[in-house]
């Protein structure tokens, strides 16, 4: 048995899980991300609203910015970052959005990536937020993509296919969400979505496959 699987089955490491003490100390550590995210939230979605309207492609609000948006009409306190989702058809695609996030003044951080899918996820940052670009595929009855944890470990996330987006009032703008939101929040987060949960671990969502091999989390400079 490895050093590392001995450490999980631990006593003390198990303890800590059921408490969430490293949420916790993580919440307390990343309080001002949080403070600045409050007051700089908004307008971030806004801006890159409306660059992705350049791209053509379909894209909405995701993971906890969708959650609080459509469910809190606000952002999630205790956020830190935007969410995005955009449908691509091949990693050319990719190449294109990226660039026009980057000619548009969004900083590229963090490149996601699999050895059998590609790019699957960017991270930028703009005006001193975090924006997470995740990029889902469609197929005949579903929408999936494709998200690293635990560092390298890649799982899959199937949805039922979005078929459209539409536009919901968020302040002072419109902010493109799912058209089935609700359908989409229990995918992603249980039956119980509309119950304020800060220790959700997103790698253990309803919609979640694990998959085979390691991804790889590329920091640009």
């Amino acid at each position: 048995m490895g050093l590392k699987r001995i450490i999980k089955n631990s006593f003390l490491f198990k303890l800590l899980n059921k408490y969430h003490v490293r949420e916790r100390i993580r919440l307390f550590r990343d309080r001002k991300k949080m403070d600045e995210f409050a007051l700089k939230g908004e307008s971030v979605i806004k801006n890159v609203h409306r660059v992705l309207m350049q791209s053509g492609n379909k894209f909405f609000v995701d993971a906890g910015t969708l959650m609080g948006i459509y469910r809190d009409g606000r952002l999630l306190k205790r956020d830190m970052d935007v969410d995005m989702g955009i449908v691509i058809n091949d990693q050319d695609e990719v190449l294109k959005i990226r660039q026009l996030l980057i000619d548009n003044g969004f900083e590229l951080k963090l490149v996601f990536s699999t050895p059998n899918n590609g790019y699957i996820q960017d991270a930028f940052d703009y005006d001193g937020i975090r924006v997470d670009m995740c990029y889902f595929k469609e197929s005949s009855n579903n929408t999936y993509c494709y998200i690293l944890y635990d560092g390298d470990k890649i799982i899959k996330m199937t949805f039922s296919r979005i078929e459209k987006t539409r536009l919901l009032k968020f302040g002072d703008q419109l902010v493109s969400i799912p058209d089935n939101s609700e359908k989409y929040l229990e995918e992603r987060y249980g039956e119980t979505w509309r119950v304020p949960d800060p220790f959700f671990k997103y790698w253990e969502a309803p919609c979640v496959t694990h998959e085979d091999g390691l991804g790889l989390c590329e920091h640009i400079d």
